[in-house]
């Protein structure tokens, strides 16, 4: 199934995404407590949540993600060392398409003026 871009659906609806988790209004109820929870709750989650939302949209829009040969992710095994976190994996990253590498360049350098 593809999406109105033509793009495959492949990372709606994963069951192994917290999107569901992160949609919630009360973050005691997430799956994670990585900005806090409660009185310590970070102040700048708003702000934090949007910008990781743009970085992995940005990754996502530009590479394609694929395992690296002899190197399996499993997805399922958790380091235990900070809630959900999956132990270390291995990826390589695809350009989608040729032009990538001279958007990338021109995003940081409008960034750094």
């Amino acid at each position: 199934m593809t999406n109105s871009w033509g793009q495959p659906d492949r990372y709606l609806n994963d069951s192994l995404s917290s999107a569901k988790s992160a949609r919630l209004a009360d973050p005691r109820l997430r799956d994670h407590w990585t900005f806090g929870v409660s009185r310590r709750i970070c102040p700048g989650i708003l702000v934090a949540q949007r910008e990781i939302w743009l970085a992995v949209t940005k990754m996502l829009w530009a590479f394609d993600l694929a395992e690296v040969p002899g190197h399996p992710v499993d997805l399922n095994e958790y380091d235990g060392a900070s809630g959900r976190s999956p132990v270390p994996f291995e990826i390589t990253l695809r350009p989608r398409f040729s032009e990538v590498v001279e958007v990338m360049d021109g995003a940081e350098r409008a960034s750094t003026g």
